[in-house]
């Protein structure tokens, strides 16, 4: 199943055939470590099932195995589209908690990503390696339940995704220079 408007896999489907499996990433946290592999110089074709199953293993069933290499080749598609279209994969569930549970998995997966594939903060440029550190700090959000303002917070949230957006899209292109827009 996917999101008929982004194309990404339906969230809780894919949790329950990483559950299944016996991964222990959400599917928030998978999509970041694809992300992030498909910003390093690393191949990610070859990486992404060693950093989700271990060194040597591969998803336990073709139906999870269809729906990740899907979802790295949709990743690559979006970051190559010249219109912006990258979508982290994140809940789709109202509750804000939910959601900033799931942005944080990206976060951390991105960087494990990032980190598996071979990038190092010196190899980017300052305005990447900046976004990076902000990465790291967005990765421990937690959220603030006294005094709580739910629109505010659900706007906030909402901004550091556009944020987080560009910046992957940043790293992504540098890493891509020879690559050809469309």
């Amino acid at each position: 199943m996917t999101d008929p408007a982004s194309g990404l896999p339906d969230y809780d489907a894919l949790a329950l055939l990483l559950r299944e499996a016996g991964a222990a990433q959400s599917p928030a946290e998978a999509h970041g470590i694809l992300t992030g592999l498909l910003c390093t110089p690393g191949d990610a074709e070859t990486l992404w099932r060693g950093m989700l199953f271990g060194q040597g293993e591969s998803p336990s069933t073709a139906a999870l195995h269809e729906t990740l290499a899907g979802l790295l080749g949709l990743t690559r598609a979006m970051l190559d589209d010249a219109e912006f279209g990258f979508e982290p994969l994140l809940p789709s569930e109202e509750a804000l908690g939910v959601q900033l549970a799931g942005f944080t998995d990206w976060c951390r997966g991105f960087l494990l990503g990032l980190s598996g594939g071979g990038t190092q903060e010196r190899s980017l440029s300052p305005e990447a390696a900046e976004f990076l550190k902000d990465v790291v700090q967005m990765s421990e959000a937690e959220m603030e339940t006294e005094g709580m303002d739910p629109e505010g917070e659900a706007r906030a949230l909402a901004e550091l995704v556009e944020y987080l957006r560009a910046g992957v899209q940043l790293i992504y292109d540098e890493r891509e220079p020879t690559r050809q827009l469309h």
